[in-house]
């Protein structure tokens, strides 16, 4: 991820590579769809003389539907870091990376919505 990409984009995209690689395939007139919304991306930056403070906080619900029902699921994300003052942007990046890996490891290693995939996808 850097900074020009679309946080919603990128992330769908992972997402659909992920599911694949778990043996998910994405089809476009199927009757099983996967919703993901983006509820919350915030990034604050607190400034002081010497040093810098970001606390980083991302919500990512996944929505697994089928004709019969549907499965929704929160994953969650914190990050809080210290750093000096010229490595603003790049720390602001490196921490947008890593809040999105957590959450694609969340849903990755998350075994009830990998069950409730495979019983009805």
């Amino acid at each position: 991820m850097h900074t020009k990409q679309n946080i919603r984009i990128t992330v769908e995209n992972l997402l659909i590579t992920q599911f694949n690689a778990q043996g998910f395939h994405h089809q476009i007139n199927s009757q099983n769809i996967i919703e993901m919304e983006i509820q919350e991306v915030l990034i604050r930056l607190k400034r002081h003389m010497l040093q810098n403070r970001i606390n980083a906080k991302s919500t990512i619900l996944i929505t697994a539907k089928t004709p019969i029902g549907k499965l929704i699921k929160t994953y969650n994300a914190k990050i809080e870091r210290t750093f000096v003052l010229n490595e603003v942007n790049n720390t602001i990046e490196t921490i947008l990376n890593e809040m999105i890996s957590i959450v694609l490891m969340k849903i990755y290693t998350d075994y009830e919505l990998q069950d409730y995939m495979r019983k009805y996808f």
